[in-house]
């Protein structure tokens, strides 16, 4: 059974995560099919970690959560779902937001003006 329909860019988005992944896996003569759990964590340790590109910004959380999303999207779509939970997933993507997540911008509220 196919998934409704993604959004144009979402599909894009998908399409280049999905490629980056495989290529990924063969230069570390990894499968991509069916989903090792194993492999898909080590793939977005790499991402978190790897040097960005001159004149790139490093992977973002969101990013890689992205990259997340199109590896089981992919992987659902061709009858081989990925198990998201599976600790080696889990604990990579848990440590990732804690390690390169950026700080939360706390709104400061207006004073109160009180007319008494």
């Amino acid at each position: 059974m196919l998934a409704a329909p993604k959004a144009a860019a979402t599909q894009r988005a998908y399409a280049a995560d999905w490629r980056h992944y495989t290529a990924w896996c063969r230069r570390k003569e990894l499968e991509p099919l069916p989903p090792d759990p194993q492999v898909v964590g080590l793939y977005l340790a790499a991402s978190a970690s790897e040097p960005p590109a001159p004149g790139k910004k490093p992977n973002a959380v969101r990013t890689i959560e992205r990259r997340l999303s199109a590896i089981a999207w992919n992987c659902a779509q061709r009858g081989q779902p990925l198990d998201r939970a599976d600790r080696h997933i889990a604990e990579v993507m848990s440590g990732i937001r804690r390690r390169h997540a950026r700080p939360t911008r706390r709104r400061l509220s207006s004073p109160t003006i009180s007319c008494a």
